[in-house]
């Protein structure tokens, strides 16, 4: 029953989406192909479309299978009773847009779930289609951090509808065809921060988390402002071997394991491990790197890529 709601919502709500969505890409396409510097590929957006069902079946797989079970099973031990007026909507939308900005920052400083998540940052282009871009595997654990919501009183179905709603908004911040946006862009993401979040420059990288709000990355410093006089440059800071269906998702694992099992004798499995939770370019110390550094920048550069 709960899934059935949640998906009836969400139906509704992607369907209004969806053509406008449509009309949106190919209104940037067409700027695009006008343009002395074309932000589309035709195969980068193929691997983006690929990407996305991949990750719309697994995602509606894990729902029927375990998600809706685990949430309806947190909700109906509930700790409180919420009503359904607006402070408890907004309420809502501040709780889900502060835990995706956390699951979002755990994706870029654990390399492990950085594996998983790369691939929404693999292209070189920077549009629309890149919103799609799916990181496959995130249905596999990101309701695990929205599920204790429900303990709180906040209808599954709820929960669904507002994350929805919020990846919507995101994707719409996948564009180079907009500037900064005064007021607006003190509260609210808005392209302008997401380019720097893509951004594989030094000085942008792990920045701009949010997905709705920026007010997060104001608060925890992961802030940067977008300067004309260093335009983001995108695409990942180590090029990756991405061609082909399975690498373009997996390159990242195959790496991350050729690093915890490599045959250093020396090499204990401690850091092995360090290899695969802490951040991004983390390399023990025996082999030149920082112990604790927590800012990939740090340790690629360190490692001379």
């Amino acid at each position: 029953m709960i899934t059935s709601l949640a998906w009836s919502a969400e139906t509704k709500m992607g369907a209004v989406a969806l053509p406008i969505f449509c009309a949106l890409i190919l209104t940037e396409l067409v700027i695009s192909n006008h343009s002395e510097r074309p932000v589309f590929g035709w195969r980068d957006t193929l691997d983006n479309s690929y990407l996305t069902l991949l990750n719309t079946l697994l995602s509606g797989a894990v729902r029927v299978l375990m998600a809706a079970s685990v949430m309806a099973w947190l909700y109906a031990d509930r700790i409180a009773e919420l009503g359904s007026g607006l402070a408890n909507w907004l309420a809502l939308f501040l709780a889900v847009d502060f835990l995706d900005y956390w699951v979002h920052r755990l994706e870029h400083t654990s390399r492990i779930f950085w594996a998983i998540h790369v691939t929404h940052h693999s292209s070189k282009y920077f549009n629309l289609t890149t919103g799609i871009r799916s990181s496959v595997l995130q249905p596999l654990y990101r309701f695990l951090f929205f599920a204790p919501l429900c303990l709180f009183g906040f209808l599954p179905v709820n929960i669904w509808l507002v994350f929805a709603a919020s990846q919507l908004y995101g994707h719409l911040t996948h564009t180079r065809y907009t500037r900064r946006i005064p007021v607006w862009d003190w509260v609210f993401v808005t392209p302008s921060h997401h380019r720097v979040h893509h951004a594989s420059n030094p000085c942008y990288l792990d920045k701009n988390m949010g997905t709705v709000l920026i007010v997060w990355d104001r608060l925890f410093d992961t802030f940067a402002l977008e300067r004309t006089e260093d335009p983001p440059v995108f695409g990942l800071v180590k090029a990756a071997d991405t061609q082909g269906p399975l690498k373009l998702w997996l390159h990242e694992w195959r790496s991350l394991g050729q690093d915890v099992l490599c045959r250093n004798q020396s090499l204990s499995w401690k850091a092995r491990l360090g290899y695969v939770f802490n951040p991004p370019g983390w390399r023990p110390l025996q082999l030149g790197g920082e112990v604790h550094s927590r800012a990939k920048a740090r340790t690629e550069a360190a490692d001379g890529s």
